[in-house]
């Protein structure tokens, strides 16, 4: 049985969007990726039939390059596994 908890990585993927984005969307969606491991963990301790978790998510930024690109790093998954999320959906969220 795979381990599902991703605290140990033998493997990790570097992942960039297929559009050019402002390297600020990398930390934004990094940071709203731990706050739904943060919930799916609060969640998991109700014990539900189907427990749910995230994956950590970090950010690999080249600061000495010349663009300075910027990438998500986050444990590889083995195997068949479900993803159940549309990644074409965005939300805008602006602060004040």
């Amino acid at each position: 049985m795979r381990d599902t908890t991703f605290a140990k990585a033998d493997n990790m993927c570097a992942k960039e969007y297929l559009e050019p984005v402002k390297n600020d969307v990398y930390f934004i969606d990094a940071q709203m990726q731990s706050d739904a491991k943060q919930y799916s963990d609060a969640y998991n301790k109700y014990n539900p039939k189907r427990k749910i978790d995230f994956i950590q998510l970090h950010v690999l930024e080249f600061i000495d390059r010349d663009y300075k690109p910027v990438y998500h790093l986050e444990a590889f998954l083995e195997g068949d596994y479900e993803k159940h999320r549309l990644a074409r959906v965005f939300i805008i969220i602006q602060w004040s």
